[in-house]
């Protein structure tokens, strides 16, 4: 399914842009000799509320124990985005930040307690804390990472993370809906009532 067909399917607001790393792939892919020893990435960085975005070199974190970062190759354009640069969301996030929330990518590096997760998996991930899509690379917790088949484009996963992954912590996380539970959606014709009809009838 293209990227076109998997966003009118899925009436998002959103839409995926890819983020071609600025390096070849063969010099920054996972376990590659060179990404353990950068020690920056290029991002899209912020710095004042309403204007363009500045592409900038930024230092490299060090990883926590359930955090893992993940080489972005697309991420999600959302409303959320936008209001953010804007300083109109309501959570506030103060320059300079890098925006991007919904990203697909490949995992790069663990930290020690991650157990779910291997190098060089495809994966889908919403950063909830931090922020830092728009970039040749970002950390994701272990708990918010999804892997998806190698078939699937990093943009069509880039769109599935708004909508899908929304709907699966919905479902998982806060209802623990399981095989015998029955599920009201409502407004189920949007994107996100859409992804939740079809995960709880996958249950």
């Amino acid at each position: 399914m293209t990227t076109l067909k998997m966003q009118r399917l899925l009436n998002l607001g959103a839409k995926a842009i890819s983020l071609a790393p600025l390096q070849q792939p063969s010099t920054w892919l996972c376990g590659r000799a060179n990404i353990r020893k950068a020690s920056t990435y290029k991002a899209a960085v912020l710095r004042e509320f309403g204007q363009d975005l500045q592409i900038e070199d930024i230092k490299r974190k060090k990883l926590q124990g359930n955090q893992v970062r993940v080489g972005v190759h697309s991420c999600g354009v959302n409303s959320s985005d936008i209001l953010m640069i804007e300083n109109k969301y309501d959570k506030k996030f103060n320059p300079p930040f890098v925006p991007g929330f919904e990203v697909c990518g490949e995992v790069l590096e663990m930290g020690k307690d991650v157990t779910t997760m291997a190098v060089g998996s495809k994966v889908i991930g919403i950063i909830k804390e931090g922020l830092g899509g728009y970039a040749e690379e970002c950390i994701v917790s272990e708990q918010d990472l999804w892997t998806v088949d190698h078939a699937v484009s990093f943009d069509s996963g880039a769109a599935l993370v708004d909508t899908y992954a929304t709907a699966l912590i919905g479902l998982n996380r806060r209802a623990a809906v399981n095989e015998e539970s029955t599920v009201l959606v409502t407004a189920a014709a949007g994107g996100l009532g859409l992804a939740a009809v079809d995960l709880a009838t996958s249950v």
